[in-house]
């Protein structure tokens, strides 16, 4: 019995019939009419008669370019992950020894903060924030300075970089286009100034 061999390509695609003449004869007339669908059907059935010679054999592969752009676009894609977790995950903070949060002739920090009802981290960052922007009118405020003002307030410290963005994108309360500039935005000053609760005067 005679053998014919027939080699497609459908774009990025390459589809490949060997066997008897007229059975290729007959999967190439049912792949042309039932299209590419058909095609990944038959597949399995490939696999499963892979040893009977008689039977025609399909392979569908992607060319090598295609293959080694997109292996490449995905290791791309999970190094960049990657470093995104570690610089988020691995923040390490330092403090500041010389930041005064006792100055002469103003509130020091404690005192301001114990003037609010503060039940959250996300308050706990504008509180901080508004304090060392507004009272001490201290300019390049970063992650430092939140990360000291938490060991002066002794509350537990979490990852104040997260935190500081969850701020933002949750309640507007400050910008943070700028880590080592973080600033208070109008709906931050209003909360501060307008909306947060105060603990009662003893």
């Amino acid at each position: 019995m005679s053998e014919l061999k027939i080699k497609l390509k459908l774009g990025e695609f390459e589809i490949e019939l060997e066997g008897d003449k007229e059975t290729v004869q007959k999967e190439f007339n049912s792949l042309r009419e039932k299209g590419l669908g058909e095609i990944f059907n038959t597949i399995p059935n490939s696999i499963s008669n892979f040893k009977q010679p008689e039977k025609p054999r399909t392979e569908i592969k992607k060319s090598d370019n295609t293959k080694t752009k997109i292996l490449s676009t995905k290791k791309k894609e999970n190094k960049t992950n990657s470093s995104r977790k570690k610089s988020i995950s691995s923040q390490s903070y330092s403090m500041l020894t010389d930041l005064n949060l006792r100055p002469h002739g103003k509130q020091s920090l404690e005192d301001f903060y114990n003037t609010y009802i503060v039940k959250s981290n996300m308050e706990r960052n504008i509180t901080i924030l508004y304090y060392l922007r507004r009272i001490l009118e201290i300019e390049n405020v970063g992650v430092n300075h939140i990360y000291t003002c938490y060991k002066k307030i002794g509350a537990k410290v979490p990852n104040i970089y997260q935190g500081l963005i969850d701020t933002k994108n949750r309640k507007g309360w400050i910008e943070t286009n700028n880590m080592d500039d973080l600033k208070v935005s109008i709906s931050g000053e209003n909360y501060i100034e307008h909306e947060a609760p105060k603990k009662e005067a003893e």
